[in-house]
Order: C-alpha cells, then structure tokens, then sequence
C-alpha cells in the first residue's frame, strides 16, 4: 500500500509538471497573436 501511494504522487506530481510546461508554451504563443 505504501508503495502504491508512492508512485501515484510521482505520477501526480510529473503530470503536474507536464501541465505547466504546456500551459506556459501555450500563453507564450498566444501572446504573440
């Protein structure tokens, strides 16, 4: 069980990071327009 927990806040924690990366590629293009 610990384990689990362990690799789902990995998971959380990469796909939040993913997230803002495109969130800020998205506003630098759309300040451009």
């Amino acid at each position: 069980e610990e384990e689990r927990e362990k690799i789902w806040k990995i998971i959380i924690k990469r796909n939040k990071d993913l997230f803002n990366k495109r969130n800020k590629e998205l506003s630098k293009i759309l300040k451009k327009y």
